[in-house]
């Protein structure tokens, strides 16, 4: 804040000010001769503060005297008063441009605005000043994607709960301002909120909103029960076969999580496993090297589930090359049950592996693994994961 008192600085501020235009908010303000003399006593106001003002408004904000700021007047005789808009007058001067205008919305964006308040008391004006720096307005608004690529515990995501729609996802919002600028990283800014029939989210920025469906993410639920920083494993990767909790992945459900996988590097597979069960234990172990076996207990190959209709594929043509990045990466795993297979797809957000795509198809034979749930856990051979 800056204040100018009454009587040591009228020769300073008037000779500025009689060049600047001059907003009246309900009240006319005579500058004469007079006022461009040096004080003299008998003047009733010796100071002018200023509290509560805005440090900041958007592009296109119209001003308002009663913007939060208290104005108070200090008089000779010690006493105060409040000011009101009739009491006083305002005027603008833009840092960037070095000008004065009357104007509030012709702000521009990035600018520092200084605001003079000016009172007059008898032959006197005193005047106050504080700087409003202006952002560059929010136009609109979009919910460009839902990030699924974490854990979700059992029951979490209930889609007849506004709480769990709110909660259970993480949304990437892209605002648009005024001058045509772009943000991609809006979301903290908004709240969210879902529709009210339940099909999607809401979120709101100010007065501006966007809508979201989640028609193409109302499959990502899933039951695994490991919380976020529970590991599996060694960290010196001298364990394996340490399997983590069970998730149970009814039809219709889709398992979604994401870990960091470290590998030993000693072998291919010294990397993260993915093993799934129908009931009577039939069920396949996958490793991360696109290799695998299925098993109905003892050794015995399944007949619920059909081991040569696995599909897998993959870029990787160099596995040295590929277990020294996958042996230090981050792993996103889901596994989509529709009733028919279970398509499990494993990709990677680590340089160097961001085209890495490992992808099993398991066809269902019998009724047993078509209408039973699906148990699927991670398991490590010479690794350790960290789960999101």
């Amino acid at each position: 804040m800056k204040k100018i008192n009454g009587s040591s600085a009228v020769l300073r501020i008037v000779a500025a000010f009689l060049l600047a235009p001059t907003v009246l908010l309900g009240c006319e303000l005579e500058l004469d001769d007079k006022d461009s003399r040096s004080v003299v006593a008998g003047f009733n106001a010796t100071d002018l503060t200023i509290s509560g003002q805005a440090t900041s408004f958007e592009v296109n904000h119209e001003f308002s005297f009663g913007d939060g700021a208290v104005i108070t007047a200090t008089f000779s005789d010690e006493s105060t008063k409040t000011l009101s808009a009739s009491d006083v007058s305002v005027s603008f001067f833009s840092e960037t441009d070095k000008s004065y205008f009357t104007d509030f919305t012709n702000a521009k964006a990035n600018d520092t605005v200084v605001v003079s308040i000016r009172y007059k008391s008898g032959s006197v004006t005193c005047e106050c000043q504080y700087e409003v720096n202006i952002t560059n307005a929010v136009k609109s608004i979009e919910i460009k994607s839902v990030d699924k690529s974490y854990i979700y515990n059992p029951g979490a995501l209930d889609f007849a709960a506004d709480n769990a729609i709110v909660d259970a996802f993480s949304y990437k919002v892209t605002a648009t301002y005024e001058d045509g600028a772009t943000n991609d990283n809006f979301a903290a800014n908004c709240t969210f909120a879902a529709k009210s029939d339940k099909s999607g989210v809401i979120a709101t920025y100010n007065d501006i909103t966007a809508e979201y469906s989640f028609e193409n993410v109302k499959n990502a639920v899933s039951a695994f029960t490991v919380a976020s920083g529970t590991s599996i494993g060694e960290s010196d990767c001298s364990t394996s076969w340490i399997p983590s909790e069970n998730a149970e992945i009814p039809v219709g459900k889709t398992l979604v999580a994401k870990f960091h996988n470290k590998g030993s590097g000693a072998k291919q597979w010294n990397n993260f496993l993915v093993e799934f069960f129908i009931a009577g234990g039939s069920g396949m172990t996958l490793r991360a090297d696109n290799f695998g076996w299925d098993y109905a207990g003892e050794g015995t190959a399944s007949t619920d589930i059909a081991y040569e209709g696995i599909t897998k594929t993959t870029t990787v043509t160099d596995w040295d090359a590929w277990n020294a990045l996958v042996k230090d990466s981050d792993v996103v795993v889901t596994a989509e049950n529709d009733g028919d297979k279970l398509t499990i797809t494993c990709t990677s957000t680590t340089a160097g592996l961001e085209d890495w795509e490992q992808k099993y198809e398991i066809p269902f034979l019998t009724d047993t693994a078509k209408t039973g749930p699906i148990n699927l856990h991670f398991n490590v051979d010479g690794s350790y994961l960290v789960f999101d």
